[in-house]
């Protein structure tokens, strides 16, 4: 009887592992979504410029002769795609503020879940909780909140395809080397960054390993990756006649021998921050205090404590035999390229060819993080790794909840005037902020394009349409510059990322003084003298939303 005992905790032990294996992801799930799902609308800045060229999409595939004389197809060999071609499915047969909270579900699983399978291939299902903590709070980020959809499949799609990589680093063969290839040209579709850190990853895995397997298995990896490197090739040629050359930039850092300019120059690349790191969710007072707890704080406190705990564990030996820090060697030094390029790395090669380039580094270095740390067996650690992280999801996930009142709300006013749209006309913005705000995304840049969707109309300011990097563009060169000068131009006040307020008025004033005539409406988010003054010499106010905050005008002799 007795030796009983010691099989039926054994096995009790182990369905509690399976529970939290499962139940804390999903609970975590739940958690994180649910703020999105709390409000009719969750809109976001790039999500709604995607929404509309999705819809576009649809028009040019249905022969839309309205949008055929303004738009076309960009090249086959485009990345930055795959969310864009969801939506497109997604506006078939549902509205399009429950493609946004759809988009915004698929996404954050399919990192999520990729994360966690990154893990469980690499170290098993050690330290359920704390992985899945990690990975909810990495899925939290800020491509995610503000509709970067292409750049989280992209990451997921590197966490998958590094998951892949490991698990056959030993016994590549032609079906799971086709497998693999699948998952490259996924990744190189959704975004450019990830198909380049998934490539140097599949290598790097491929080469440390056994000397016998290495040559075959490097063989397999390279065969993998060779459908993919025309279509790079295409698209650096595309980007060259049609963007800046692909140069890198250190924009922000003041002096390349002053540590403390690299301190702030690292200081300033934070994908986690939802809003300003001196505020905290549903305080509008806000003080450098608060930043000591932002998600980026409390990652980097956990992720330290969980790179020294890893450390020590592989050095003293007490590391589980099956994932011997030899096995583990290729992901370590990735890990430690990949935080180093977010450390001292350029933040873009050309604003025209994408930014926001170390962000993208961080994320993925702190993905193969996930998959290697241990946690050792010093509950105080394991507790403050844990408090830290899960302290960290619950601001992320306040924060989620306040924004959802706030957009909502704003999105509503847009909303309630979209119906003066007639079809066959065409549309601009202008958004007048009065401030910089709390959160790092401003729905009212991008909610023409909101008001486009599911309507015969041209909204010339989606910023997409005037870049290469999209995979519908204007039609001529034209008609891309003049994309391009609106959607740069379109933001007054401290939110705007590209030219001071008086340069914008000048480009405001000279668009409706000789081109006019392509802009049958703007709409107005805001109010400002200066910039009524010159708006209705020519346009008349025609609707006005319940607030007072958007107003429609109409051209004179439309």
């Amino acid at each position: 009887m007795n030796s009983e005992i010691p099989a039926m905790q054994i096995k009790r032990d182990e369905r509690l592992k399976a529970i939290s294996f499962y139940s804390i992801p999903a609970a975590i799930t739940i958690f994180s979504l649910l703020p999105v799902y709390s409000v009719r609308f969750f809109s976001n800045n790039d999500g709604s410029g995607h929404l509309y060229i999705g819809y576009v999409m649809r028009q040019l595939i249905a022969g839309n002769d309205l949008f055929s004389r303004y738009f076309e197809f960009n090249s086959f060999s485009l990345p930055n795609s795959t969310g864009h071609w969801l939506i497109a499915l997604f506006l078939g047969f549902m509205p399009p503020e429950m493609v946004t909270k759809l988009m915004l579900t698929v996404t954050f699983l399919a990192f999520f879940i990729s994360v966690l399978f990154l893990r469980h291939q690499v170290t098993g299902k050690s330290s359920p909780v704390v992985a899945a903590l990690f990975a909810g709070l990495l899925s939290l980020n800020w491509f995610w909140f503000q509709g970067g959809y292409n750049q989280t499949l992209a990451a997921a799609g590197f966490a998958f395809g590094i998951a892949l990589a490991y698990r056959w680093r030993e016994n590549l063969s032609p079906f799971k080397a086709s497998v693999l290839s699948i998952v490259v040209l996924f990744v190189y579709f959704s975004h450019l960054v990830s198909f380049v850190i998934l490539v140097a990853g599949i290598l790097v895995i491929a080469a440390i390993q056994k000397r016998e397997n290495a040559f075959r298995s490097l063989a397999y990896s390279i065969a993998a990756i060779i459908p993919a490197l025309p279509l790079l090739f295409l698209h650096i040629r595309n980007g060259n006649k049609n963007g800046e050359p692909f140069i890198p930039h250190w924009r922000g850092l003041d002096d390349w021998y002053d540590p403390m300019a690299w301190l702030r120059y690292f200081s300033q690349s934070d994908p986690f921050a939802l809003a300003s790191r001196k505020s905290l969710p549903f305080i509008e007072n806000q003080s450098q205090f608060f930043a000591l707890i932002s998600p980026l704080s409390l990652l980097f406190i956990a992720s330290l404590l969980l790179v020294l705990i890893t450390f020590f564990t592989l050095r003293s030996g007490k590391f589980d035999p099956s994932v011997s820090f030899g096995k583990l060697l290729p992901m370590i030094l990735f890990f430690l390229v990949l935080i180093l390029a977010a450390f001292v790395g350029p933040g873009d090669f050309g604003i025209a060819n994408g930014s926001v380039l170390r962000e993208r580094f961080l994320i993925g270095g702190l993905t193969i993080l996930v998959a290697i740390f241990d946690t050792g067996s010093s509950r105080l650690m394991q507790g403050i790794i844990t408090a830290a992280l899960s302290l960290g999801l619950i601001i992320q996930t306040a924060f989620l909840f306040e924004f959802a009142r706030y957009t909502d709300l704003q999105t509503r006013e847009f909303v309630s005037v979209a119906d003066t749209l007639p079809n066959g006309s065409s549309l601009a913005s202008v958004i007048i902020s009065p401030g910089a705000g709390k959160f790092r995304c401003l729905p009212a840049t991008q909610m023409t394009s909101f008001m486009g969707v599911n309507r015969n109309v041209i909204v010339w300011d989606n910023y997409e349409l005037g870049h290469y990097l999209f995979p519908v563009i204007a039609k001529t060169p034209e008609d891309k510059d003049f994309a391009y000068r609106l959607s740069s131009s379109a933001v007054f006040g401290p939110l705007d990322r590209f030219r001071s307020y008086e340069e914008n008025l000048a480009i405001l004033q000279d668009t409706v003084a000789t081109k006019r005539n392509r802009i049958d409406y703007f709409v107005v988010f805001g109010n400002d003298p200066e910039i009524d003054s010159i708006l209705l010499k020519y346009y008349d106010v025609t609707s006005v939303s319940p607030v007072g905050e958007v107003r429609v005008l109409k051209r004179f002799d439309f």
